[in-house]
């Protein structure tokens, strides 16, 4: 499709692909700034994150690696399949910590995730995990 310059079909088949429902996929796929960006969906993780480009290891093996304090965010109105890959990537983590951002889908308002950045950044290493 990309090959072809037909982004929006491009666009509306990645998102439905990705789950993102029908009615939505095709609504985004009219957007300006999502058909300006179509040509780098090709490069998506979906598509180009095989074993080989890991190295032959599962991003959970990935993760595991990262030794600084990570914050993982889901938006609670945000698929399922979201959420629960943000909650294992944050367990996978040796210093992961989770939080669900309840009402918020996958793209969160700067008034909202700031606050939550800056408690995560400000906080005491040692604090517990939430």
């Amino acid at each position: 499709m990309l090959a072809r310059d037909r982004r929006a079909e491009a666009v509306e088949f990645f998102l439905t692909s990705a789950g993102v429902p029908s009615a939505v996929a095709a609504k985004l796929s009219r957007d300006a700034a999502m058909l300006a960006n179509a040509p780098t969906l090709r490069h998506d993780p979906f598509a180009v994150m095989g074993e080989r480009s890991r190295g032959g290891r599962t991003p959970s093996e990935q993760a595991a690696g990262v030794p600084v304090p990570a914050l993982v965010l889901a938006g609670g109105a945000s698929p399922e399949w979201m959420v629960e890959t943000g909650r294992r990537i944050a367990a996978a983590l040796p210093r992961g910590r989770f939080r669900l951002l309840e009402g918020q889908g996958h793209v969160v308002p700067p008034e909202v995730l700031a606050p939550v950045v800056v408690d995560f950044l400000t906080e005491p290493a040692s604090a517990p995990a939430r």
